[in-house]
């Protein structure tokens, strides 16, 4: 049996589309294993294929190489590719060595970073979209009727998982990879201006605390800290802080969704929910604009959003206070044509796939903490240990923030198979799906959905 790996970085922005592609593949004949990208599963499994996003930035170079010593093919899709800071910046920080000597294949968002991968002589590309932007076509229901708020946040450098300030972020940008005057000018100057707008959402989600009859969500950055938002929402009753809820059920029960330069926003667009950006003329341009651009209204401040929602009384009232703007998003999404990602990429993965891979037995027991963490956090330590931090934390609780913010420490099966059906009972039956499915445990950080029989 074929086996396909989706290893993960950061288990919010990820889980959703890597259980869609594995029931894609499973549905197709093959095992798909999910997890945390360094558990020990991955580096005991040999003739696989990989699945890796985010992955060509050379800071994931030893990885690569460690999953290729067993024989395993390697194709990338970055999760970043979408919405860049600049070409030039995400050139050097996101692409390196490890796409053009390792990647058999890297799956493409769009034309436009298929052509840039191009320029650096990156042949084997594929344009196929996201699977991200498969699930709010799938999983789309009508607007709710009754009026609620989503305001989708991103500023895990003004905000930090551990509130570790500026100089913690540095640190932690070193033990990363390299790191320039360069990179930590372009770090100030972004940090900056994110404070900026950072301040403007706190300002915006107070106002709507205070007014009372806006019932709002708050979905915070999984590398953001929480306090801050939860603080808040203490305060108010019509205001909450999302945790843990997918993003296509937390957008299915809104009506208008207000971000700052994210693909949340594409998402909301998709399933034909009302979008709104804020950001303050005075930052620019210095983070990517493109969601801001296919949004519906752009404002510069929270009071200028504030007033726009409060005008909105019953939902009646959106389509003329906040009205869709018509978008052509074809050729920026091509999935949003109708022709799937995660279809293309599935199909391509199987067949990268030897028929019979080899395996060294996996141990079916809870993981206990792995050496990587370990040697990071005496790395962290060691590095941090000069340092004064804007909170009185210690470089293992930092560290542990960084690490949970990014991955759960034991998974939450019964989320996971919520996830898992609800996906499932939405993917239409194709020519290619001829086997049943079912998702398995394998160890605390790890799953797998293996075909089951043949229809």
């Amino acid at each position: 049996m074929k086996t396909i790996c989706f290893p993960i970085e950061i288990y919010e922005r990820e889980i959703d589309s890597r259980l869609l592609l594995a029931i894609k593949v499973a549905s197709r004949g093959a095992k798909a294993i999910v997890g945390r990208r360094n558990n020990q599963v991955f580096r005991q499994v040999s003739g696989a294929t990989f699945f890796l996003s985010p992955g060509h930035a050379n800071t994931s170079l030893r990885l690569v190489q460690k999953f290729e010593q067993s024989d395993n093919t390697i194709c990338f899709h970055d999760e970043e590719g979408f919405i860049r800071q600049s070409d030039q910046i995400y050139l050097e920080q996101r692409v390196g060595q490890t796409v053009r000597q390792h990647g058999k294949i890297n799956f493409t968002w769009n034309k436009s970073q298929d052509e840039l991968l191009r320029s650096i002589q990156v042949s084997t590309t594929c344009i196929t979209g996201s699977p991200k932007f498969d699930l709010p076509l799938m999983m789309k229901r009508p607007l709710p009727k009754k009026l609620r708020i989503n305001i989708n946040t991103r500023f895990a450098l003004a905000n930090p998982v551990g509130e570790i300030g500026l100089e913690g972020v540095f640190e932690l940008a070193r033990l990363n990879g390299d790191f320039t005057d360069l990179d930590r000018k372009r770090l100030i100057d972004r940090y900056e201006k994110d404070t900026v707008v950072y301040s403007e959402f706190l300002d915006l989600i107070e106002r709507i605390g205070q007014d009372g009859s806006l019932p709002t969500a708050i979905r915070v950055h999984p590398a953001e800290s929480q306090n801050r938002y939860r603080e808040i929402a203490e305060k108010y009753r019509n205001i909450e802080v999302e945790d843990g809820v997918p993003l296509f059920d937390s957008i299915n029960h809104t009506s208008v969704v207000v971000h700052d330069g994210c693909t949340t926003a594409f998402d909301a667009k998709l399933m034909d929910r009302h979008v709104v950006a804020l950001r303050p003329e005075s930052v620019g341009t210095y983070y990517d604009d493109l969601a801001n651009n296919f949004s519906d209204v752009c404002c510069t401040s929270a009071g200028e959003v504030f007033e726009l929602l409060s005008n909105v009384r019953k939902i009646q009232d959106l389509n003329s206070i906040i009205p869709l703007r018509k978008t052509m998003l074809g050729e920026l999404i091509p999935n949003s044509n109708g022709t799937f990602a995660s279809d293309l990429i599935a199909n391509t993965l199987i067949q990268q796939s030897c028929e019979e891979p080899s395996q060294r037995v996996i141990p079916r027991v809870t993981n206990q903490a792995s050496r990587l963490m370990r040697n990071f956090l005496k790395t962290a330590k060691r590095k941090f240990r000069s340092m004064s931090f804007d909170k009185d934390v210690s470089a293992r609780q930092v560290t542990s923030s960084y690490f949970k913010s990014k991955y759960p420490v034991e998974l939450d099966m019964e989320d996971l198979k919520f996830r898992f059906e609800k996906i499932r009972a939405n993917v239409s039956p194709s020519k290619e799906r001829l086997h049943d499915i079912q998702l398995m445990r394998i160890n605390s950080e790890v799953i797998e959905i293996v075909p089951v029989s043949v229809s």
